[in-house]
């Protein structure tokens, strides 16, 4: 849902810029303050006849979250993504899917077959800053990871949710702290906690992964000595899990894998002589630690399988078409239904 007055400010300073006016084509409701997705039509007010948009309202929209979107906007005819702030890779992508979207700062691209208008000003809403940001840095993100994969972990005691998440207590319990002050998260009872707004959180946690945590996480990139094998049938080793293009196809993402991404508690040394592997700084294959503790007992969440939230983050960050498009994937089959 979008908030009227926030419409409102982005037309004014849109058509400040440009001359061209937006308007809300059907009334609301009395005293409603919020505008529905998909069902709000918007119509420029140039000429007669001017085209409409359906509406899809946003506070802010990241890179993390296009793949999700891009399947919720291909059900509309002509949308039009509306946010107080848009990333510059968001709209750099929004463009090249040919989807119309406006921003506060004024950014624009709308087209349809009887318009084209296309403003880029160089200035952009700053995307809300966290006051108290532990939740979200290096220690915090192992933690949130777990909560997305499992939110009864945060019920568990500070001491299991540690070392499962190779954290301190202390990290523990600011990051508990944290969530309550951004409301992710709300006491049940004394005891109890329920993890809240949980699909924003997992974009957060996605964007800030790729920007935060992964590149700190110890990792090497690798070559086979014999390229012709199959990536995707290459045999894994203990303590380790698929990430990337080989996790997505095994999660039924229609795209046969290019490159390997394995999460592992093993010295690299070791997947290095059993894969027969040769350093290499352009290779298609690389060795992440893990940000978890394994734990072979757990009858909840298989070691080996992949992990949607991860397969999703690595996505992203390769950020090409293939690998979006499998992210998308990912998101409404494994992803959504879960948040």
């Amino acid at each position: 849902y979008m908030d009227v007055d926030v419409f409102h400010g982005i037309v004014k300073n849109f058509k400040k810029l440009t001359g061209i006016d937006l308007g809300l084509v059907q009334s609301r409701a009395p005293g409603e303050t919020r505008l529905p997705p998909g069902s709000t039509l918007v119509q420029l007010r140039h000429h007669a006849g001017s085209p409409t948009f359906h509406l899809i309202g946003k506070s802010r929209l990241s890179a993390a979250q296009l793949p999700g979107l891009r399947g919720q906007v291909s059900q509309l005819n002509r949308p039009l993504i509306m946010a107080e702030y848009i990333s510059t890779e968001s709209r750099r992508q929004l463009k090249q899917w040919q989807i119309s979207y406006l921003d506060a700062g004024g950014n624009a691209f709308l087209k349809n077959k009887e318009v084209l208008v296309y403003v880029e000003t160089g200035k952009n809403h700053a995307p809300p800053v966290h006051k108290n940001n532990r939740a979200f840095g290096k220690a915090g993100l192992k933690v949130i990871y777990q909560a997305l994969l499992n939110p009864v972990i945060l019920n568990q005691p500070y001491r299991q949710i540690g070392q499962r998440a190779m954290v301190t207590i202390d990290t523990v319990g600011k990051v508990i702290r944290a969530l309550l002050e951004h409301k992710y998260l709300v006491k049940v009872d004394r005891r109890n906690y329920r993890l809240v707004r949980r699909e924003q959180l997992f974009f957060e946690w996605v964007t800030l992964f790729n920007r935060v945590l992964r590149p700190k996480l110890k990792q090497r990139r690798y070559q086979l000595l014999v390229p012709s094998v199959n990536l995707s049938e290459l045999p894994l080793a203990a303590e380790s899990v698929w990430g990337g293009e080989v996790a997505a196809q095994q999660l039924g993402a229609t795209l046969l894998p290019e490159r390997v991404i394995i999460y592992t508690a093993l010295p690299f040394t070791d997947i290095m002589q059993k894969w027969r592997l040769l350093p290499s700084e352009v290779g298609n294959i690389t060795l992440f630690e893990a940000l978890w503790r394994f734990d072979h007992d757990r009858a909840d969440q298989p070691e080996k399988a992949p992990s949607p939230v991860l397969t999703y983050a690595d996505l992203l960050y390769q950020a090409t078409p293939r690998s979006l498009e499998a992210a998308e994937q990912i998101y409404q089959t494994h992803v959504q239904t879960n948040l």
